[in-house]
């Protein structure tokens, strides 16, 4: 392969990580969804909200549709259902999260610490999105009052969010050039004949 070319290695690493990362859903796809669901719900208990928001397996389960998170109003019995995919909300951002910055050329103990970095920025990425549909879900059947404009401009926020390219790729893309700003020397991209840097953290004189 071309030395010259860092952009077309770059490319190759991505795919082939990328491929590498996504084959085993078949095999993992029940465990990491039954470990999606299961914190949630630990998560809703801790912040005294166990009664109001529940993430269970939806009865029409398919692939694509793994999860429910259904917000509840027990002094009304009005209920919300938000069916989604732990797949498409959980596993595929961090999938894309580890290719992009598992893909960098970089000495591989330098490349597991800033994966471990972006690992939690997206995991927190994936939290922010379920709090936002869990919001949106509480307005709605009146557990908290957000008033019809917000409820309806976090409604939109999520039906944003719930684009799979936007989900999957855009937002993993955002937080990785994030790490990228923060934590890599971009001197050495082009001083290295080897097209390896530093992920040393720049300091502001």
């Amino acid at each position: 392969m071309p030395r010259h070319n860092p952009a077309l290695r770059f490319a190759i690493r991505l795919v082939v990580i990328y491929v590498l990362l996504v084959m085993p859903w078949p095999g993992v796809g029940s465990g990491f969804s039954a470990l999606y669901r299961s914190a949630i719900n630990s998560l809703a208990w801790v912040l005294g909200l166990g009664d109001h928001l529940h993430v269970s397996v939806p009865p029409d389960q398919h692939p694509r549709g793994d999860a429910e998170l259904a917000t509840i109003n027990p002094a009304t019995g009005q209920r919300l259902r938000i069916e989604h995919g732990s797949r498409d909300w959980g596993y595929m951002p961090l999938a894309a999260s580890l290719a992009l910055v598992l893909a960098v050329p970089a000495p591989w103990p330098r490349r597991l610490r800033a994966a471990v970095f972006l690992t939690v920025l997206t995991l927190l990425s994936v939290a922010l999105r379920i709090a936002i549909a869990a919001l949106y879900g509480l307005g709605s059947v009146g557990v908290i009052n957000l008033g019809e404009a917000m409820r309806k401009g976090i409604g939109q926020v999520m039906l944003a969010f719930s684009a799979t390219p936007v989900n999957s790729f855009v937002v993993p893309i955002m937080l990785w050039l994030l790490v990228l700003h923060w934590t890599y020397d971009w001197t050495q991209w082009n001083a290295s004949r080897d097209y390896e840097f530093d992920l040393t953290t720049q300091t502001k004189q």
